[in-house]
């Protein structure tokens, strides 16, 4: 062979193993950044499933509540605020707007109305509207009320949180 021609090959093996190292790098980082979103996944899913928990609890709370006056409702805010629709609290609860403040899980979590522990997840759940209907069907007269309700699941770690927004609808009859 002649001299120029080892130089081609040593070119070409050199560029082939350069090659190689990449295609490894490529696959390393994708099995690391499919681990990584798992886990991510698996975290969310858990502090989802703490949140519908705590959304089933509390939406329980009004209901027993609701059927039983809510003169027990632990707080005079949060009777008043199941009590009477959004448009009433500030002249019938003493209510400012963090009543309604819900643009931010600090905002549920720092004024809410219920807090819970379920497992590993510290549970937030704060009435932000309430309305009120009356609907004539069959000759009786239903009192229906609607409860949106914001649920914030959190565990110590900060990645693992979930927000639900949630309607509640409670039909009783007069």
């Amino acid at each position: 062979m002649k001299r120029t021609e080892h130089g081609v090959m040593l070119i070409t093996t050199l560029i082939i193993a350069v090659i190689g190292l990449i295609m490894i790098a490529i696959i390393l980082q994708l099995t690391r950044t499919g681990s990584f979103i798992s886990g991510s996944v698996a975290r969310y899913t858990s502090a989802l499933e703490a949140a519908r928990g705590g959304a089933q609890k509390v939406a329980e709370e009004i209901y027993v509540r609701y059927r039983n006056d809510f003169s027990t409702a632990g707080t005079e805010l949060l009777a008043c605020k199941a009590a009477y629709e959004t448009k009433d609290w500030a002249s019938k609860c003493s209510c400012s707007s963090n009543c309604t403040a819900h643009s931010t899980i600090s905002d549920i979590i720092n004024l809410s109305d219920w807090s819970y522990t379920l497992g590993d997840y510290k549970i937030y759940a704060k009435i932000i509207n309430t309305k009120t209907a009356y609907s004539t069907s069959s000759s009786s007269t239903k009192d229906l009320r609607l409860y949106t309700i914001d649920v914030v699941a959190l565990r110590e770690h900060p990645q693992e949180k979930a927000w639900l927004t949630i309607l509640y609808l409670i039909k009783l009859e007069e």
